[in-house]
């Protein structure tokens, strides 16, 4: 009987390491971030699931957009302005891809995103006003201006994905996408470039992702 018991208990044992083995093969979560955004003032995390397909995953993207100057007169420039400066960026991003393995390394994904950019900056215009019935312009000067961008942007993409001792991936990707932005077009634009706050057409979207997988 003992014996017996002995047998069933190594029997478990083995069993659930084996599934200990199998599941750190096969994660089921991922965690990364993309360096890029750091250069544009945006800080998150991108959180991907397996499905019950083990090729098909879902990706949820989170980022807050926050760039503050140190002095009343300092500047930024990003990737989301090009040449046009800004005093001040806050706003937020949730984007939402599916992602589908055709091999163990290669995959292609479609997904959707929501910008919102609130930016402020410095401006010289000319402003009309109106006296007993008359109308006038005036020339202002340095004046702080805000505006807010809500963009809409959708991309196709395919990727590699490689992972170092089933725990840390790189995950590169290269694709296209498009994009509408919604703001006040009576204010500064920033649609200089694929990139920008206000770009409206066909972007290629490219970038590269370091995370862990459990």
């Amino acid at each position: 009987m003992k014996t017996t018991l002995t047998v069933l208990a190594l029997l478990l044992l083995a069993g659930t390491a084996r599934a200990q083995v199998v599941e750190k093969r096969n994660p089921r979560t991922t965690i990364a971030v993309q360096p890029v955004n750091w250069v544009n003032g945006s800080f998150g995390v991108d959180v991907e699931r397996r499905m019950k397909n083990p090729r098909h995953w879902l990706q949820v993207n989170l980022l807050a957009h926050t760039v503050t100057n140190n002095g009343p007169y300092e500047e930024w420039w990003t990737f989301y302005s090009e040449d046009d400066p800004f005093q001040r960026l806050r706003g937020l991003r949730l984007g939402v891809s599916y992602k589908i393995f055709f091999h163990r390394l290669f995959y292609y994904s479609a997904g959707v995103t929501y910008d919102n950019f609130r930016v402020r900056y410095r401006d010289s215009f000319m402003q009309a006003f109106e006296e007993e019935g008359l109308t006038f312009h005036e020339y202002v000067e340095d004046v702080l201006v805000n505006q807010r961008f809500d963009k809409l942007s959708t991309a196709i993409r395919a990727g590699f994905f490689s992972t170092f001792r089933h725990a840390v991936f790189v995950d590169v990707y290269a694709g296209l996408g498009y994009a509408y932005s919604f703001y006040d077009e009576t204010k500064r634009a920033y649609d200089g470039g694929v990139f920008t706050f206000g770009y409206r057409g066909i972007f290629p979207s490219v970038g590269a992702r370091f995370g862990v997988s459990f």
